[in-house]
């Protein structure tokens, strides 16, 4: 987490400009509540990207074995006729 800090890489929290003091004593509690579920963590602009994400991935494979079983179930129909 403090690699990640240091990097500036959490999404909407800016940690560019810090300096070793703030980053010494001001970051170090937080880089302990990594886990946390509140909105103000710096993990919460990951968990949103994570989860929009996710949502997206779900819904393109739901289009696609939609697609996949409509064409399933027109071969079969085509087939039996």
């Amino acid at each position: 987490m403090y690699r990640l800090a240091s990097a500036d890489a959490f999404p909407g929290v800016d940690l560019s400009r810090t300096n070793r003091v703030t980053k010494l004593f001001a970051w170090l509690p937080r880089l302990f509540q990594c886990r946390s579920t509140h909105p103000e963590a710096w993990i919460a602009g990951i968990r949103t990207q994570t989860l929009d994400t996710y949502k997206a991935l779900n819904k393109a494979v739901s289009k696609y074995s939609n697609f996949l079983l409509c064409r399933w179930v027109h071969m079969l129909t085509k087939q039996t006729v």
